[in-house]
């Protein structure tokens, strides 16, 4: 899979002089764009310590915990007791059938007498030994640890490939909102313009998905960003899409930006999503700020390449204009700030969980 800076998104400028660049502190700084690579940083760099598993864990990971289902470990311990019982109902049959054996052979080879050299057909051999309840605790666990860090709102087998392709190169949010049925409706969508008719269509539906992860966002660090997050669903629900667009690009700027770090180069790096370096652990939390790369687009008047399309939070505040506050890049932000505090309070719950060495700055 191509990397997202390579997605198409021509658009990528450096910043234009007057770009602030949020540093540690409160106070602006001066900008100093890095140059950015196609590799994305190391887990440990979004404050972490967890380890990484097989890739391939990430194309089965929607699949796997919704085709087994919990009701599979009842079947299991059933057909182990009754493969018990067949062989105690086989095994008074098994000596009268070696003897008819033995005698069939012996009277087409009169002069070879094979009885000593036939085995005992036990039809035990060929049933299971294994003791399958001892390892069902240990099954259910993973598939349990599995559901616990898959996407709540993700339906049962869901393309991954197409989930990457969606979040890293559309910049659509897929994580937390919205909903299970539009998730999957916008993934089996031809492209990015017919997915975000889809958004459009449901905007009612996406309101009330909004409405229901907020409330989700517990850390105190996050309180006022969820408090205008709360606002900028309103005006998107009372038709007011400019205002909803401009509050939700501050929302997410300033939550990214106090987490992760103002300078927009790296964090650009640091949600770049490649799912063969993500561990399971961390692919909700990694899914859910991959749409900040495209979120975070470069543009410059003097740029021979025209203001992208997609919402940016660099046309957005530096070149405000009505071609660029349109409902779709208004749904898109609130939905995108909705998704991002989501994973972002957590993160802090990971880091916290991780312990006070892992704690980020």
């Amino acid at each position: 899979m191509a990397n997202v800076n390579r997605m198409g998104d021509q658009h990528d400028e450096k910043p234009d002089e007057d770009e602030p660049e949020r540093g540690g502190s409160d106070e602006d700084v001066d900008a100093s764009p890095e140059e950015e690579t196609d590799s994305p940083v190391s887990p440990g760099e979004l404050g972490l310590a967890l380890p990484l598993i097989d890739p391939e864990i990430f194309r089965i990971v929607a699949t796997l915990p919704p085709l087994i289902d919990p009701a599979i470990f009842g079947a299991i311990d059933q057909l182990r007791f009754q493969s018990t019982e067949i062989a105690a109902a086989v095994a008074p049959v098994t000596e009268s059938l070696n003897l008819h054996l033995a005698e069939s052979i012996t009277r087409a080879w009169p002069k070879i007498d094979l009885t000593p050299l036939l085995p005992a057909f036990d039809v035990t051999t060929f049933l299971p030994k294994l003791d399958l309840a001892a390892l069902m605790p240990d099954f259910r666990a993973l598939l349990e640890d599995l559901r616990r860090h898959e996407p709540p709102n993700w339906p049962p087998g869901v393309d991954f490939d197409r989930v990457v392709e969606v979040i890293r190169d559309d910049g659509l949010p897929l994580v937390w909102v919205p909903r299970a049925e539009l998730v999957k409706e916008v993934i089996d969508a031809e492209d990015r313009a017919a997915r975000v008719a889809v958004l459009l269509a449901h905007v009612t539906e996406l309101v009330h998905d909004c409405r229901t992860v907020l409330p989700g966002v517990t850390y105190a660090g996050l309180s006022g960003q969820r408090k205008l997050a709360a606002r900028c669903v309103e005006a998107l629900e009372q038709g007011h899409h400019e205002a909803a667009q401009a509050l939700a690009v501050a929302v997410i700027e300033t939550a990214v930006s106090r987490t992760l770090g103002g300078n927009y180069a790296q964090v650009k790096q640091q949600v770049l999503f490649d799912p063969d370096l993500v561990p399971y652990t961390e692919l909700r939390l990694r899914a859910a700020l991959a749409p900040i790369h495209r979120f975070y687009t470069d543009w410059s008047p003097k740029s021979p390449h025209p203001a992208p399309e997609a919402v940016s939070r660099h046309v957005s505040v530096h070149h405000a204009d009505p071609s660029h506050y349109t409902e779709a890049n208004s749904l898109i932000a609130v939905l995108l700030a909705c998704s991002v505090l989501r994973a972002l309070q957590e993160l802090q719950q990971l880091v916290e969980a991780s312990g006070p060495d892992q704690e980020t700055a």
